[in-house]
């Protein structure tokens, strides 16, 4: 059977912030795409929560 080889192409957001796509592929590696996509899920769940509760209150006032 042959092994499959997965390769990554680094894209210019990528190139500009080296350690993002570091940081992406040890996550990628370590709990697999299933789990690296539930983690940008709820990271960005977060994010948004933190936008609506901080930010958009603090230019309301």
């Amino acid at each position: 059977m042959e092994e499959n080889k997965v390769t990554f192409e680094k894209k210019w957001l990528d190139r500009a912030i080296p350690p993002r796509f570091d940081i992406n592929y040890w996550l990628l590696k370590k709990v697999g795409l299933e789990g690296f996509r539930v983690l940008c899920v709820l990271g960005g769940a977060l994010f948004t929560v933190i936008i609506y509760e901080v930010v958009v209150p603090y230019f309301n006032a």
